[in-house]
């Protein structure tokens, strides 16, 4: 069961930046392989839990655009891909959510790297590669 990330004690008055999202996600660890995406967004959301990072899981940001994590405050959507996606198929989703004027901000997760552009829409996009940050990928 996740914790309860939106009853997070985050000020009102303070923000998370893009880089504290992505702080928070380069301390996620997995212990070991072959975990499942809902394992992974548990380990994700009790870290956002205890960095005071307010999120809401499974968000319905539109019709048809459903994030895995949405950052209300800043306007973030972070998205996991497990195993190596097809980079024309991640380019096209986050391409639909850097669309909506809600988003702000994108960071992709992924267990092994892919290189893509910093902005998609003219929104800023960071790759957060779970491997290469442990120097697996």
């Amino acid at each position: 069961m996740l914790p309860s990330v939106q009853q997070s004690a985050f000020e009102k008055d303070c923000v998370p930046s893009l880089d504290d999202v992505v702080a928070a996600i380069k301390t996620l660890r997995l212990t070991r392989v072959g975990l499942s995406e809902a394992e992974i967004h548990n380990r994700a959301a009790t870290i956002f839990f205890e960095r005071n990072i307010t999120v809401e899981h499974e968000f319905q940001v539109a019709p048809g655009c459903r994030l895995d994590f949405w950052v209300p405050a800043s306007g973030i959507a972070v998205e996991f891909k497990k195993s190596r996606p097809s980079k024309a198929s991640v380019v096209a989703q986050l391409s639909r959510y850097a669309a909506l004027p809600e988003v702000r901000a994108l960071v992709l997760v992924l267990e092994c790297s892919m290189v893509l552009s910093r902005e998609i829409a003219g929104k800023p996009l960071r790759v957060v590669s779970l491997n290469a940050n442990w120097g697996i990928c």
